[in-house]
């Protein structure tokens, strides 16, 4: 992965999730970070003519001005020879999101994430997880208490649900590859579903497609795969947790909100192959 795009609002939440990016961004020796701010110059809410608020053109002036002063400050926490660009557009931002990747040819999508109150969930529930369904490209989340430092330990967790077909193995051999940390591969399972045969071909899948990054392996019994996950995390002072987002089955949108929702640990998201 040689380029990220950094979401941001201009945030505290989405500074960190800055900062933390430029950090990840030297690790894997990224030739280029985009700097991006989505605006709408007007939101209509009723069926009748109103005026915008502001022109567009004024917002992306002050939007450019506000990343540009972002720039500024995260200028010192990457080394020289990175590009840092600018920019800014009048869209939303979901729907908006492959188009501006394929644009400027970023490979992975970061952003802050809270999620403690209720309102910051409902707000998450409009942003951040809507960055998740809508991205077919990999989507960084940095939680506030995320420590800024080089990724030492990753887990890896996985359903072992149709392993050959849903991994992107090019991508993760990037990250994995880029960041030459020690690997461990998690698969928490409720207790009452246990391991049958189809289960076991998966995890030689598995051992097939990754023992060139000589993981460690985990097997955990809970019904609470998130609580597991997080759980595993801090007994093993991870730096990041990569896992497979997908459209049904274990790990399907519901698990990726919560994990989003609880974790302290910087999360990485793959679309399902």
């Amino acid at each position: 992965m040689k380029s990220i795009l950094i979401l941001t609002d201009f945030s505290d939440a989405a500074f960190h999730a800055a900062e933390y990016a430029c950090a990840l961004a030297t690790q894997m020796q990224c030739e280029k970070v985009v700097l991006y701010h989505a605006y709408r110059s007007f939101v209509p809410t009723t069926d009748l003519p109103v005026s915008p608020v502001k022109d567009s053109g004024q917002l992306g002036r002050e939007s450019l001005l506000l990343l540009e002063k972002l720039a500024e400050r995260l200028q010192g926490k990457l080394p020289g020879d990175t590009e840092i660009i600018l920019r800014t557009d009048d869209v939303v931002l979901p729907e908006s999101l492959n188009e501006i990747c394929r644009r400027e040819g970023t490979e992975l999508v970061a952003m802050g994430i809270t999620g403690k109150s209720r309102l910051e969930k409902m707000l998450i529930g409009s942003t951040a997880i809507d960055v998740l369904k809508s991205s077919d490209y990999p989507v960084l989340l940095v939680p506030p208490a995320a420590s800024i430092a080089a990724v030492k330990h990753i887990i890896f967790t996985t359903d072992l649900d149709d392993t050959a077909e849903d991994t992107p193995l090019p991508l993760l051999e990037q990250l994995f590859g880029s960041l030459q940390a020690q690997l461990w591969v998690l698969n928490v399972t409720p207790p009452d579903k246990g391991y049958d045969p189809e289960t076991k071909n998966q995890l030689a899948t598995l051992h097939a497609l990754l023992d060139r990054f000589a993981p460690a392996y985990e097997f955990i019994d809970e019904h609470d795969v998130v609580r597991g996950i997080m759980g595993f995390a801090q007994q093993k002072d991870t730096s990041l947790i990569v896992m497979v987002h997908k459209d049904q089955g274990l790990f399907h949108s519901s698990i990726t909100q919560k994990l989003a929702y609880r974790t302290l640990t910087p999360v990485i998201t793959f679309r399902q192959r």
